[in-house]
Parts: C-alpha cells; sequence; structure tokens
C-alpha cells in the first residue's frame, strides 16, 4: 500500500462533507431494522465516492455491545491510539499536547515497513458531544505526506438498545498530484485485482460487481478501522493485562471473515509485528500466543 493510500483510510469529513449525513439518531430506527447485509453479514452498510481531488467513505452499522462498552474503549486519546494500532499498516501512535490535544500516528505504506520509515500525521482531537446516550470525536489533519491534505477522522455512536450499539464512520482527505500518481502505481502493482465491499452496474448491464479503484481501497481500510472499533468494545479496558492479546486475535479473526477484501498475512506474521509495538492506553500482560482466536 502507499503512503497515500494508507493515509487515506484513516480519514473523515473534517470541512468538505461529500456523502452528508442527517444526524445519527434519525437512522437510528433504521439500522434496528437493518439485517444481515451482505457481504458483511450483519447490520452494516457502506458508501464511498471520488470526486476530483477529494475522497470520502461512510460506514454505518452496529456493534454487538453495549454502548458503554464502545464509550469507553474511545473515552480517550490514549483509547484512540489503542484502536488505531489494531490496524495492519500502523506503526505506532503516541498522545500529543501541543499546539493542541491530538495524536501522531504513524502509518507504514507496508505491514513489514520499520516504524522509524513509517510517515506520521499529526492529528487534533475534538470532543463534540460525550453523554450516556451519545458520543461524537473528530480527529483532524490540515496537511500529510505528498502534498495530501484535510485529512480526519469523524465517528459517532449512540445506544442502540441494552445490547447493541449504532455506529457511524466516516472519512476524507483530499489528494494532490503526486500521491493520485503513488495510487495509480500502487493499483497498478500490488493493489490490482483489489475490491472493496459496495457493489456497482456494470455500464449496459443489470449486473454488479464489487467497486475497485480507489473506492474500493478506501472501503477496506475503513472496513479494518471499523473492525478495530468493534475488537476494542469486547475489551473497552484497555490497560488490562490480556486486553492486547485480545484484541490483536479479535481483530485479524474478523478480518479474515472477508478473504477477498481483507487478507494480507497470516496470524503469525501480523503479531510478530504487533507484539512488540508500545500501544498507548494498553499493558500487553501476556503476549499473543498465535493461535487463531
Amino acid at each position: 500500500m502507499t503512503a497515500a493510500a494508507a493515509f487515506a483510510v484513516t480519514t473523515a469529513p473534517v470541512t468538505a462533507q461529500p456523502m452528508a449525513k442527517a444526524p445519527l439518531h434519525q437512522a437510528l430506527d433504521g439500522l434496528m431494522r437493518l439485517g444481515a447485509v451482505e457481504p458483511f453479514g450483519r447490520p452494516l452498510v457502506m458508501e464511498s465516492q471520488v470526486d476530483g481531488a477529494q475522497l470520502g467513505a461512510v460506514l454505518e452499522g452496529l456493534v454487538e455491545r453495549p454502548f458503554r462498552d464502545v464509550r469507553t474503549a474511545l473515552a480517550n486519546l490514549n483509547q484512540w491510539c489503542a484502536v488505531l494500532i489494531l490496524h495492519i499498516n500502523n506503526k505506532g501512535c503516541s498522545v500529543t499536547a501541543a499546539p493542541r490535544p491530538g495524536l501522531a500516528l504513524k502509518v507504514g505504506r507496508r505491514y513489514d515497513q520499520p516504524a522509524d520509515q513509517a510517515f506520521q500525521i499529526d492529528f487534533g482531537y475534538q470532543v463534540l458531544k460525550d453523554s450516556a446516550t451519545e458520543l461524537s470525536v473528530r480527529l483532524d489533519a490540515p496537511s500529510g505526506p505528498m502534498g495530501t491534505s484535510n485529512y480526519g477522522i469523524h465517528l459517532d455512536a449512540m445506544p442502540a438498545g441494552a445490547t447493541r450499539t449504532a455506529l457511524r464512520l466516516t472519512y476524507s482527505y483530499r489528494q494532490s498530484n503526486l500521491t493520485g500518481w503513488a495510487i495509480d502505481v500502487y493499483m497498478s502493482t500490488v493493489g490490482r485485482g483489489k475490491v472493496g465491499f459496495s457493489r456497482v452496474r456494470q455500464p449496459g448491464s443489470e449486473a454488479t460487481e464489487p467497486v475497485a479503484g480507489m473506492r474500493g481501497l478506501m472501503e477496506r481500510n475503513l472496513m479494518r478501522y471499523f473492525l478495530a472499533i468493534d475488537a476494542a468494545a469486547a475489551t473497552p479496558a484497555a490497560a488490562a493485562p490480556d486486553a492486547y492479546a485480545r484484541r490483536l486475535n479479535d481483530w485479524f479473526a474478523s478480518t479474515e471473515r472477508y478473504p477477498r477484501q481483507l487478507h494480507e498475512i497470516d496470524l503469525s506474521t501480523y503479531l510478530s509485528y504487533k507484539r512488540t509495538l508500545d500501544a498507548v492506553g494498553i499493558v500487553p500482560g501476556t503476549p499473543p500466543t498465535g493461535r487463531a482466536p
């Protein structure tokens, strides 16, 4: 994956809203009536869009955990780092205080790139709403590598009954001519043949097929972050001795349910890279065993 591609998936609309949505509470009834949606096999819908240099995607779905667990897992910047570090290409995350509260995320072009060679993007952090019935958080960055700009993550969550949580995760970023070239190279080499989750109709035909290209790339990585939140919600106390090991195993197992989109490496290889990371907010405790969860 190119650096630009990796950064694209850590982002959400900050100023531009390419796929503006009504507030999550207005979509709640529809989400709670939603059954298993293919290819996800769970109540989940996803959209993506490329409009010139502006890239955007949004995911809405249900997490099978009470809202209090999702809220705890995303309670502060340390917890956000403990979630973001699960992504296969993320090499480090640290909380920053100046010039504003935020986090520094280290993103590699590939899963095996050393942390000291990864690019860093500095996100600001803003809690828009935080209560027993609603959570809304935004992380944003005005610039990134290779001329990219307008990065951010925007998460909304609220209870969907006593045992589930409705969640919306959106992102966007603006690419430059240089990042467009880098992504073209990625798509013509290691990214060739890879697809996303939504389906598009072929010209002159009623048949549909999974979206490819840049939209497919964005959807794959958005799903990786959604699954990271899902895994974290199952162990909301990130500092528990076995939380890191459980999250790593849970995240990998969930990505393997979508092999066409998300399979990259085997579990033991993934754990070998992740078990040495100092994930802020996590006390590793017993190292992951490399077993299938």
